[in-house]
């Protein structure tokens, strides 16, 4: 006398032998959504544009949500990022591709409308030998009765949209009368050309002079600024303003501004205006709120190359390939980077995943996630550090989030895990072979994925069902037993019809489901039928006695519970 039931299915425990697993587990399951309880398909994915040569793809709608252009990206490490300006009409974004020699941005309408996008930064002026103004001071009243003034001259550039250079080197400081004539020669008479880089035009030029305070010392104020369309940038200018009519203009806060770095990588956005990308060991910030301006003393490193960055709630996470480090500030200026001294480097960029409780990512052992207040495996439980590598390629997923689970596409293939449930498991998805990338929409939090140049919608509400395949544990008896009735129940939820059939080497399209039944240490078929009714309940063949029984169903429709027995009157009382 024996019986099994099997319900509540769930996924694999890849850290378990097949006859180890609980009975509700599997040792394969391909495609199977299990958030009903019982067993179903995963939908089908959904086409939602075509973008040739892309390996990614940002999806960017305008101001009211009423349309939707999409960002072709080169790779799928391209990092894209919303501008951190305030009132930004233009809607802008900003994205770094891995190899490309510097960053990009675009705004929504240049994007809509094709138009090739600008290499981050301005032209800057020339600060080499020559390349300052000449200062001049004649006239004014006598140095004994008033004091003469030092004063030194820079420029600097505006483009288009309003983003200002660093200045050029400051004149020789010349003294003089501050009620005197102080000529001032050599300001660029033509806005400078693009030569290696599609910067935005510069349209106007900036003239500073020094003030110099009891207190603060000498800083630069604003004197005059001229448009370059307008045709009539002086040469000489002319200075007879007074320094209590400078005092009230603006200051230059430019001076230690620079380009971002050549072959910034891993673009990110924290609060507070700032932006934030690494090369090497070494991550670079960008001057608040003006992401063109990238000073090289807001650099900071850490002691291991840096593999990836993300954001989790105000914090910065530095994936390493030895420890991890996190970063909290509000301005660059007083960013405070600490080091953990917990050896779990992350060893694959396209692993990192930020979710609502911690930051999750790929290290030698499994996925770790990390928050505020640990650091944990989060797959220690379900799988072995061998599988990890050799099965799972965890050196080299891709992933993304969705819902609380975690997805990841790899050059084999693709799998999804749900860390919170442990009935969830793993489950390994074939509707994503080929994918290039996977990802999470800031915008309405959908998860896309791209497969051979076409952006598909993860999950879809819309689609149908994928034809789904879950392949039991290994039942093992004390003592060798023959099954001779067995009872699947299709979920009374479903509708009779059929759906076209997305896999027609798994299943017919006349079939709602089909149920195999394996017997032996080396499973051997014994039996397959295909179910056709909401429920149904057949004869097993005789004459086979096993230790080991094993089941496998595939199917398009929700499956609720089988149940084995002996004979026809057991199944009665399974």
């Amino acid at each position: 006398m024996a019986r099994f039931i099997v319900k509540g299915m769930g996924g694999m425990v890849p850290r378990l032998d097949a006859g180890m697993l609980p009975d509700n587990m599997s040792e394969r399951a391909q495609d199977c959504d299990f958030h009903s309880g019982n067993l179903d398909g995963l939908p089908t994915l959904e086409l939602v544009v075509a973008l040739p040569g892309a390996r990614k793809a940002f999806r960017f709608p305008n101001a009211d949500n009423t349309q939707v252009i999409w960002l072709p990206l080169p790779s799928e490490f391209s990092c894209v990022v919303r501008s951190p300006l305030t009132n930004d009409t233009t809607r802008r974004v900003y994205w770094t591709n891995p190899g490309d020699t510097y960053p990009h941005w675009s705004t929504y309408a240049n994007i809509q409308a094709g138009i090739p996008p600008f290499d981050l930064g301005i032209e800057q002026p020339f600060t080499g030998p020559g390349g300052a103004l000449t200062a001049v001071a004649t006239g004014g009243t006598a140095p004994d009765v008033i004091p003469y003034v030092a004063r030194s001259y820079v420029y600097t550039f505006v483009n288009s949209y309003g983003e200002e250079s660093a200045p050029n080197a400051p004149s020789v400081t010349v003294e003089g009368a501050s009620d005197g004539v102080w000529t001032i020669t050599g300001l660029p008479q033509v806005p400078p050309v693009n030569t290696a880089r599609n910067y935005p035009p510069v349209v106007k030029v900036r003239l500073y002079r020094t003030v110099v305070g009891l207190q603060t010392g000498a800083s630069f104020y604003m004197v005059s600024e001229w448009l370059y369309s307008s045709g009539s940038i002086p040469d000489p200018y002319i200075d007879i303003t007074w320094d209590v009519g400078i005092i009230d203009n603006a200051p230059l806060i430019s001076t230690s501004w620079a380009n971002p770095p050549d072959g910034l990588d891993g673009l990110v956005a924290l609060t507070g205006g700032m932006m934030v990308g690494f090369i090497g060991n070494t991550i670079h910030f960008c001057e608040p709120y003006r992401p063109h301006a990238w000073p090289a003393v807001y650099d900071q490193s850490v002691l291991y190359d840096i593999v990836a960055l993300t954001v989790w709630n105000q914090s910065l996470a530095v994936l390493t390939s030895g420890y991890l480090s996190v970063g909290t500030g509000n301005s660059p200026t007083n960013y405070l980077i600490n080091q953990t001294q917990v050896a779990e480097p992350c060893i694959s960029r396209g692993s990192v995943v930020t979710d609502l409780t911690g930051v999750i990512y790929s290290s030698q052992n499994g996925l770790v996630k990390t928050n505020y207040f640990q650091s944990e495996i989060i797959t220690l439980d379900t799988m072995t550090k061998d599988k990890w590598h050799t099965e799972y390629y965890g050196a080299s997923i891709i992933s993304a989030r969705h819902r609380a689970e975690y997805i990841a596409i790899h050059s084999d293939g693709a799998f999804i895990f749900d860390g919170t449930e442990k009935r969830m498991g793993f489950v390994l998805l074939s509707s994503l072979d080929g994918a290039t990338s996977i990802w999470n929409d800031e915008f309405e939090g959908n998860t896309y994925t791209m497969i051979d140049g076409k952006v598909y919608l993860w999950d879809s509400p819309t689609t149908i069902k994928q034809t789904y395949r879950w392949l039991s544990k290994q039942f093992y008896a004390p003592a060798p037993i023959s099954l001779g009735a067995a009872h699947v129940t299709v979920s009374k939820r479903v509708d009779d019809s059929f759906v076209p059939n997305d896999n027609s080497e798994l299943l017919p399209d006349e079939v709602r489901a089909r149920f195999r039944i394996y017997a032996g240490p080396e499973p051997t078929l014994i039996m397959e039928r295909d179910i056709v009714k909401p429920t149904d309940i057949f004869r097993l063949p005789s004459g086979f006695r096993a230790f080991d029984w094993q089941i496998e169903l595939i199917g398009r429709v929700r499956i609720d519970s089988v149940e084995l027995a002996s004979t026809m009157k057991e199944l009665q009382g399974v």
